[in-house]
């Protein structure tokens, strides 16, 4: 005898486009599919977790959003641009959420417990520290030669963006461009 694979909860995903939106639609399709049990009050509960986050739906121009609850769940889970966050709708009102970062692993999740020590467990890595030391060293070494010169100066720090045609661009006035040769 065949045995029937387990039944799938319905589910969608979403890739964040904003680094930390107040609003997140839900996909219309989604909304469609699941009308009649969809309600106005949610609990978000993410996996790894035991915490839950209630989060209200709003409809703006027929587009349904969670929206009240949502920027407080972001913020918590350090959610930007990139991620990626699926939900599992279990139909009591409550969507089981995994979120991805943009390495595509699972994000750490970061529950009601741990908040306080994980700004603590940062560890700075040696190459970051020798980075921030060499910024430190080209700064003190370009304000003692400003301090030195006659000639009126600017501070710029040049990223090659800023690089055009072989010149520099220097943005004047917000809105004007000259190119140096």
């Amino acid at each position: 005898m065949r045995r029937r694979p387990p039944e799938r909860k319905p589910s969608f995903m979403k890739i964040l486009v904003e680094h930390l939106p107040n609003k997140l639609l839900i996909p219309p399709k989604f909304v469609r599919l699941h009308r009649g049990t969809l309600a106005r009050k949610f609990i978000l509960r993410p996996t790894g977790t035991q915490d839950s986050w209630p989060v209200r739906t709003k409809q703006i121009n027929n587009l349904l959003y969670f929206n009240k609850g949502w920027k407080k769940f972001a913020q918590h889970h350090t959610l930007g641009y990139g991620d990626l966050l699926i939900f599992l709708y279990a139909q009591d009102r409550e969507f089981y959420v995994d979120m991805f970062d943009k390495s595509c692993c699972n994000k750490e999740p970061i529950t009601s417990q741990n908040v306080g020590s994980q700004k603590e467990s940062i560890p700075i890595l040696p190459n970051q520290e020798k980075k921030a030391d060499l910024k430190t060293q080209a700064m003190n070494a370009a304000k003692e030669f400003m301090a030195s010169s006659e000639f009126p100066t600017f501070n710029r720090i040049m990223k090659s963006a800023y690089m055009r045609f072989g010149g520099f661009m220097v943005r004047q006035h917000h809105h004007q461009l000259i190119i140096l040769n």
